[in-house]
């Protein structure tokens, strides 16, 4: 199967990639288009489909390697041939948001320190002044008392019968 030819019959039927499509929804329709590309391309729809999915899954990641900021430890590598002609779908494509460790971190020690969490935003790569993630002074720690934290009942010595 020519993936060129399949992206851009693709491209010509927003109803496939476009969420904003009035025809986007209605699966028997998208059913029809996929048949019609499959008879272009000498294959079955089904298969024409899946293929497209498999593309489209391959654009997301090289789209987002191609885009990630330098320094970030991404080795250069060569461009994905079919990036430049599935450049279509960069508008449809909605990255998903990005939680890492020290986002969670930092907002729940600033809940637990009853700071504001808004003071302690990550946007993009400036980050503004932030709790550090462990105390700065020590934690004093005291050894365990001789005695119990609670009153000890004293036995009693039971009636005799």
């Amino acid at each position: 199967m020519d993936d060129e030819k399949l992206i851009s019959l693709v491209e010509s039927r927003s109803e496939l990639y476009d969420k904003s499509n009035k025809f986007y929804k209605l699966q028997s329709r998208k059913d029809g288009v996929w048949n019609e590309i499959g008879r272009e391309l000498n294959a079955s729809g089904e298969m024409c489909r899946r293929r497209w999915l498999t593309l489209r899954d391959r654009y997301g990641r090289e789209a987002r390697k191609a885009n990630a900021p330098s320094g970030s430890g991404t080795e250069f590598q060569r461009q994905w041939h079919l990036l430049d002609s599935m450049k279509f779908l960069k508008p449809h494509i909605l990255p998903r948001p990005i939680r890492f460790s020290h986002n969670i971190c930092v907002n729940n020690i600033a809940t637990a320190t009853g700071q504001s969490t808004d003071e302690t935003v990550v946007q993009g790569d400036a980050q503004e002044e932030s709790p550090p993630l462990w105390p700065l002074s020590p934690i004093g720690i005291s050894p365990p008392s001789p005695s119990p934290p609670f009153p000890v009942a004293q036995s009693i010595p039971s009636p005799s019968p």
